[in-house]
């Protein structure tokens, strides 16, 4: 759903709630409590709903995802360094993982 408005004003955050709550199904309020609940869940919705689209937008949406090759990675240690490096990496993860006796 696009929103209409910035969220970010209180007359659009108003305005889109009041649309999404008057919208095509007709609402019975049972007393002003109720409808100030439904109009301040509407609300909380459209700011979330702004935030997500927000971080989507920072974390790349709509950019086209490429597929990693793996065989076009070219690794320029040694085997035998590398064969080190994994092995330390295998120690140290069973050092935390070991119960600690203080």
């Amino acid at each position: 759903m696009k929103l209409r408005a910035t969220p970010c004003k209180p007359t659009a955050l108003v305005h889109e709630a009041w649309l999404r709550l008057a919208g095509p199904n007709e609402q019975a309020w049972q007393n002003r409590a109720h409808f100030f609940g439904a109009a301040a869940e509407a609300m909380r919705r459209i700011l979330v709903e702004h935030a997500r689209k927000k971080q989507a937008l920072k974390r790349g949406a709509g950019v086209a995802h490429e597929e990693l090759d793996e065989s076009a990675i070219v690794i320029h240690a040694p085997p035998d360094e590398l064969l080190a490096v994994n092995e330390a990496l295998d120690t140290l993860a069973a050092e935390i993982l070991r119960p600690q006796s203080w």
